[in-house]
């Protein structure tokens, strides 16, 4: 690993001496931002040496290769270089560090100059490489899993279609699960995504992908983080103070996987059935322990978590509702009066707020769904529209219709669609919930709308009740 420089000199080179690397970290630039240099060169000249190594009669440059490429461009006949003696894996270490300084690198390719740094040499641990190339361990770790990207999702984050962000949140999943990730990171048909990224439809998708926040939910939500990637427990023993490590590293992959979602669909029952536990059959023990408190980890429905938790249903502390024994009928005419009044009196508290919550639900949504009409014909009709609403929207023309009461014209067309697609997504006439997660995306505020109606409705009753006193003189 350790070489020393043996000579260093200046020179200017021709260009017919100098030979690009096989190894060049930057695997894949952009031939706009090739000519924006080309450009620079020819006015300023080469402003910084290249850096290259004797091979035989000619030149091999360990960095600058655009800086080439440009003066090549550029017309020029040579390139100040500064040549130095140094053997294959110092020169990999210079190029690597040399243009991870320097702009616009792609994350696929940091990871892969990572990964054959560490290849050329056992010294190059996780350890060694982030200290050498300024960035933390768990940054170099990200960029490594990037590897794992299946191939198209590699050739859609090569051409900006995906950001770091979506790259890595898919590479913490199985390969075999990536691709329909993929496709659900945008607002478009399953198989139509697949298929214009092999056509590099890249202009078609960029409207359409979903917002990282929403993707990310969307994965969690879905699918569980693999355990069994040495990556990912790498990721978790570092959320653990340095002491603590030693002892969990052996056990992390066998601890219990827990779900931040309370239940689970009948497939997802199937797909993890003895292998998750979903909320309901877990509680977060960090604030009250108990004598069952063990380490759990969270990889599905929320971030990738170590957490304290009671995995037990016998535990009195955190499942006491599953130890009240049943009680029989003549239990049931001896127990506390007391007791009893107070269960009754808490479940009619229940009763009347769930009423009073469906009443006030009631009161606001048809003036809310006027005002969603109104808010949607404001709008302009762009792409992604169109592809957020063209798939279901064809099955609920009749519920707009009748929710709404808005019929389909050529003049309505776009309110129609998007009410449709709300119709789709939502229970409008019982949830309050449902509509308002519902048209969060069309960016239409149910509670900035519901403070105007009840102010409105306010000063509505005083006019009313003049009127009504008047009429009864």
């Amino acid at each position: 690993m350790d070489t020393v420089a043996t000579t260093t000199t200046f020179r200017d080179l021709p260009i017919g001496v100098l030979l690009e690397s096989d190894w060049n970290p930057r695997r894949h630039q952009h031939d706009a931002d090739l000519a924006d240099l080309a450009q620079s060169i020819k006015q300023n000249g080469v402003l910084e040496p290249i850096l290259v190594r004797p091979k035989g009669k000619k030149f091999e440059i360990i960095a600058g290769s655009r800086r080439f490429r440009g003066s090549r461009l550029a017309g020029r006949e040579s390139v100040p270089a500064i040549v130095r003696d140094l053997d294959d894996v110092a020169a990999l270490e210079v190029a690597i560090t040399e243009n991870l300084q320097r702009h616009d690198m792609h994350p696929l390719d940091e990871a892969a100059a990572f990964q054959r740094l560490m290849e050329a040499d056992t010294v190059y641990t996780l350890e060694v490489v982030a200290a050498k190339v300024g960035k933390s361990k768990k940054t170099v770790r990200d960029r490594l899993r990037l590897l794992t990207l299946h191939p198209l999702a590699q050739e859609a984050f090569l051409a900006d279609l995906l950001t770091t962000a979506h790259a890595q949140e898919l590479a913490l999943l199985p390969i075999d699960k990536q691709v329909d990730a993929m496709e659900d990171a945008f607002h478009w048909s399953r198989g139509n995504v697949t298929t214009l990224i092999r056509e590099k439809q890249w202009d078609e998708l960029r409207p359409a992908l979903m917002a990282f926040g929403e993707f990310k939910r969307e994965i969690r939500n879905s699918l569980k983080v693999d355990l069994a990637d040495e990556a990912v427990q790498e990721s978790l023993l570092e959320q653990l103070p340095e002491a603590d490590r030693p002892a969990v590293a052996p056990v992390v992959a066998s601890l219990p996987q827990l779900s931040r979602l309370r239940w689970m669909s009948p497939a997802q029952e199937k797909e993890f059935a003895g292998v998750l536990l979903f909320e309901k059959g877990w509680y977060a023990a960090d604030q009250t322990r108990c004598d069952h408190t063990t380490r759990g980890v969270i990889v599905h429905g929320g971030d990738l978590a170590l957490v304290e938790a009671c995995i037990t249903p016998t535990c009195t502390v955190h499942f006491p509702a599953r130890q009240a024994p049943a009680r029989s009928s003549a239990s049931r005419e001896t127990a506390s009066p007391k007791k009893t009044k107070a269960d009754r009196e808490e479940a009619k508290q229940r009763t009347a707020k769930a009423e009073a919550d469906r009443k006030a639900w009631e009161a606001l949504r048809r003036p809310a769904q006027g005002a969603l009409v109104q808010h949607l014909a404001t709008m302009k009709l762009d792409a992604a529209m169109v592809r957020r609403i063209s798939e279901s929207a064809g099955l609920w023309l009749q519920s707009v219709e009748k929710h709404f009461g808005v019929k389909l014209t050529d003049k309505n067309a776009l309110v129609v669609l998007a009410l449709a697609a709300i119709e789709a997504n939502s229970d409008l006439v019982t949830s309050r919930e449902s509509f308002e997660y519902a048209v969060k995306s069309w960016k239409f505020d149910l509670a900035k709308f519901e403070r105007q109606f009840l102010k409105s409705q306010a000063k509505a009753k005083p006019a009313k009740k003049a009127a009504k006193t008047k009429g009864g003189k």
